[in-house]
């Protein structure tokens, strides 16, 4: 079955996968970098099946987060 690979950036980290869905939405829970200071985190997705992604990656989205 397939589902979305979904991965995200923080500050001037790398891009790292935080999930591997088949439903939505998808709510990044994770805390801060710095607790109690707003950061930016960009997401990006692409489909994935069978093991193999099967699409591009979509475009990036930035998204301000804080406390």
């Amino acid at each position: 079955e397939g589902s979305t690979v979904i991965e995200s950036r923080r500050g001037a980290g790398a891009w790292e996968m935080i999930a591997q869905s088949n439903s939505s939405p998808y709510i990044d829970d994770r805390n801060l970098l710095a607790a109690g200071t707003a950061e930016v985190r960009e997401y990006r997705a692409r489909f994935w099946d069978d093991g193999t992604s099967c699409s591009d990656w979509c475009n990036v989205v930035k998204v301000t987060v804080g406390p």
